[in-house]
């Protein structure tokens, strides 16, 4: 069975059993759907996993914040693209970013900060 690495921010997949996952940058997805492995290996958003070590992820911004701190997370600019805001969203503990469009993502996020 071949694994994944992920190589982009964030990749939304769902699992064997149809539960939907959220990997991020480094992560090693055990398995992909045949229709999910065309399209994120084909996009760019990971890669084939050997089973050895996963390659070395530079640290980006966030990397290693605590999910849900506001504090910590830095808020992507109301210009920047859909993905970073899905990766903002489910770093915050928002539930299904994937099937969300920007304007509902923004929202989330606004109506969880005006908790």
């Amino acid at each position: 069975m071949t694994a994944f690495q992920v190589t982009c921010p964030l990749v939304v997949a769902k699992d064997e059993s149809g539960a939907v996952g959220y990997w991020y940058r480094g992560a090693v997805i055990p398995w992909l759907s045949e229709a999910d492995r065309l399209n994120l290996v084909d996009g760019g958003m990971v890669e084939e996993f050997d089973g050895g070590n996963p390659d070395p992820v530079p640290s980006i911004a966030g990397d290693e914040k605590v999910p849900g701190s506001t504090a910590e997370l830095e808020r992507p600019k109301n210009a920047a693209p859909k993905p970073e805001w899905a990766e903002y969203a489910a770093r915050r503990g928002i539930e299904g970013v994937e099937g969300m469009s920007k304007d509902e993502l923004v929202a989330a996020v606004n109506a969880l900060d005006a908790q």
